[in-house]
C-alpha cells in the first residue's frame, strides 16, 4: 500500500535520480569541452545537444517515477476481483500520464542553447589541416587544427611565426571554451528546477489519480494526502 512513509521515499530517490543524471550530462559535455574539437563543430554540438540529452533522461526520469508509485499499486490492484483488474488495466492509467507529461515537457525544455555569438568567428576559425612553412630552402610542415585557415603564407615565413599562430589560437579557443561552458552550466542548472518542477507536477497527478483508483476499486476509505509533497527539497534536509 502507498503510504505517507512510502511517498516520502520516493520523493528522496527522486531527487537523488534527478542529481545523478544531471551530473552525467554536464560529464559528458565536459569531455567534449576538453577534447580538441573542431571549434565550428563544438558550437553547433553545445547548441542543440544539450537540450536533447536533457530530454532524453528526463524521460527516463519519468519512467523512473512511475515505476516507484504504479508497483505498490499493481500489487494491490492483482488483489482484486478479475474484473476490477481488468477496469484499471483498461483504462490505462500510466500512459495517460504519462503521454501528458511528455507533451508538456516539449513546452518546457527550449531547442538548443543561447550561445553569445562571436564577432568574426568565421575569420577567426576557418578550416584547414596543415600548412608548409618555408624557412630559407627548407619546407616545414606545421600542423595546425582542423578549424584554423591561412589562407597564404608568405615564403619568408619562420617557424616563430607558426609558432605564434598555434599559441594564438589555443587562447582563442580555452577563451572560447570557458565562455560556452558557463552557459551551458546556466542552462543545466536551470534545466535541472524545470525538471524537478515538472516531476512535481506529475507527482502530483499520480497521487490525486491514486486516490481516485482507490477509492472507486477499494471497500477502503484510503486517501493520500498531497500536503505531503517534497519533491526537490528533500536532498536540502538529508
Amino acid at each position: 500500500m502507498l503510504t505517507h512513509e512510502k511517498i516520502l521515499e520516493i520523493e528522496k530517490n527522486i531527487t537523488k535520480d534527478i542529481e545523478q543524471e544531471f551530473k552525467l550530462i554536464q560529464k559528458e559535455l565536459n569531455f567534449f569541452l576538453t577534447y580538441n574539437l573542431d571549434l565550428y563543430f563544438l558550437r553547433e554540438f553545445i547548441k542543440h545537444y544539450p537540450p536533447k540529452a536533457v530530454r532524453d533522461r528526463a524521460e527516463v526520469l519519468l519512467e523512473t517515477l512511475l515505476n516507484y508509485f504504479m508497483k505498490d499499486l499493481i500489487e494491490d490492484i492483482k488483489k482484486l476481483d478479475h474484473e476490477k483488474q481488468y477496469q484499471f488495466f483498461k483504462e490505462g492509467l500510466r500512459e495517460k500520464i504519462k503521454e501528458r507529461a511528455l507533451n508538456n515537457l516539449n513546452k518546457l525544455i527550449p531547442l538548443s542553447v543561447k550561445i553569445p555569438e562571436e564577432k568574426d568567428f568565421e575569420k577567426k576559425y576557418p578550416v584547414v589541416g596543415s600548412v608548409v612553412l618555408t624557412t630559407g630552402g627548407i619546407a616545414t610542415a606545421v600542423i595546425l587544427p582542423e578549424s584554423l585557415i591561412i589562407k597564404s603564407i608568405p615564403a619568408a615565413s619562420s617557424i616563430l611565426a607558426s609558432i605564434f599562430l598555434l599559441k594564438s589560437y589555443k587562447d582563442q579557443s580555452k577563451r572560447l571554451k570557458r565562455k560556452w561552458k558557463k552557459e551551458i552550466d546556466k542552462f543545466l542548472d536551470q534545466s535541472k528546477d524545470i525538471i524537478t518542477s515538472w516531476l512535481k507536477d506529475v507527482e502530483k497527478e499520480l497521487i490525486f489519480e491514486i486516490n481516485r483508483v482507490y477509492s472507486t476499486l477499494f471497500t477502503s476509505d484510503i486517501k493520500i494526502e498531497q500536503s505531503l509533497l517534497n519533491l526537490g527539497s528533500s536532498s536540502n534536509k538529508t
